[in-house]
């Protein structure tokens, strides 16, 4: 009797840790600006709540998560190589484009600092897939940001 409701909890904490949406493992960073990888340090000042290490000739940036887990971004041509997605470019006036790398089980964490970056910096976070969902980012003329799934 005892394995029964001990099993049942298990089951009801799982339920529980499991995320309601799945979040892609690939993201795109898009901005109307120019954005360079010295622009993420003023997102991340040393010494704050996330390591930020940036590799400028290369055009990579990793934020460190507290979970230990990282955000990898690497900086690309605003130009994905298909009709449709530069139209999506397009329709945003992308200047900046990185691609972006996120464990999925880390997304919690990661989002916060997705939301850190697009407030400071503008822009937005954008599933690498055919329908560019989910999304991160501030809508004009709004004070908050909006995450659509």
């Amino acid at each position: 009797m005892r394995n029964k409701s001990k099993r049942k909890k298990i089951k009801q904490q799982k339920k529980r840790i499991q995320p309601s949406v799945n979040w892609p493992k690939e993201w795109l960073y898009l901005n109307e600006k120019e954005i360079t990888p010295e622009d993420f340090l003023k997102v991340f000042p040393e010494g704050g709540a996330l390591e930020l290490q940036v590799w400028k000739e290369a055009g990579v940036i990793e934020v460190e998560l507290p979970c230990g887990k990282s955000i990898d971004m690497e900086w690309g041509e605003p130009n994905l190589g298909e009709e449709m997605g530069n139209t999506f470019l397009e329709e945003r006036n992308t200047k900046a484009l990185y691609y972006v790398t996120v464990v999925p089980e880390s997304f919690e964490e990661a989002k916060t600092a997705m939301k850190t970056i697009t407030e400071t910096l503008g822009g937005g976070f954008f599933g690498d897939n055919k329908d560019f969902q989910p999304q991160i980012y501030k809508k004009k003329n709004s004070p908050s940001l909006s995450v659509e799934t």
